[in-house]
């Protein structure tokens, strides 16, 4: 009998984002209103957002720190912590 994968799990990233101060509104609403995404704090006077992406799988965190870091404004996108729940 052969096993079937394992699930691909839950993936948590804590991420620093930073962005030109004067971007840092507009880059907020778009990773707000992005599926996976919660912004939990912000300094619009640095440009810095505290956020947090939840995926199924390794794959669609990459997909999405590549989505963040293509943002018009985003300077920097800097992975803090990364938990998975298999």
């Amino acid at each position: 009998m052969t096993a079937s994968p394992p699930p691909p799990g839950f993936h948590v990233a804590g991420l620093v984002v930073s962005t030109a101060p004067a971007y840092a509104t507009r880059v907020e609403a778009q990773v707000s209103a992005q599926p996976g995404f919660m912004v939990y704090a912000r300094d619009h006077s640095t440009g810095r957002l505290v956020v947090t992406l939840e995926t199924g799988s390794a794959h669609q965190q990459e997909a999405g720190f590549q989505w963040l870091s293509a943002l018009s404004g985003v300077h920097a996108v800097n992975l803090v912590s990364h938990y998975i729940d298999p």
